[in-house]
């Protein structure tokens, strides 16, 4: 017996997306420490089905080795030019470099630990 859907299922990132009305999270990373910083955020909400998670490497003087890092990760990267064209629910950063040209209600910044 197979599943029906009433819109056509996507996939995108190598995940099928099947939940209607996902909400679309844009994941910006400027370096690796950033990244790590995210890191314990973006593994919470990708296990939610209603969040669908786009990932995308700002530009920054610290950011080399960013995309290797996300790679390793197993996490593939849209072109930041690609991501300001897009719109999304919400952004999550860990830095605010760029943030202000996306297309998204005000992006959530996450500080590291004090």
């Amino acid at each position: 017996m197979s599943v029906q859907t009433t819109k056509p299922a996507l996939i995108e990132q190598g995940h099928w997306l099947t939940v209607r009305d996902c909400k679309r999270v844009l994941v910006v990373v400027h370096t690796v420490t950033f990244a790590q910083r995210l890191r314990e955020v973006f593994e919470l909400l990708e296990t939610d089905l209603r969040i669908q998670l786009v990932f995308t490497v700002a530009l920054h003087a610290f950011g080399s080795g960013v995309t290797e890092f996300l790679r390793s990760l197993g996490i593939t990267t849209v072109p930041w030019e690609e991501a300001l064209r897009a719109e999304f629910d919400l952004a999550l950063a860990a830095g605010s470099r760029g943030v202000h040209e996306l297309r998204t209600p005000a992006p959530l910044c996450v500080q590291g630990r004090q």
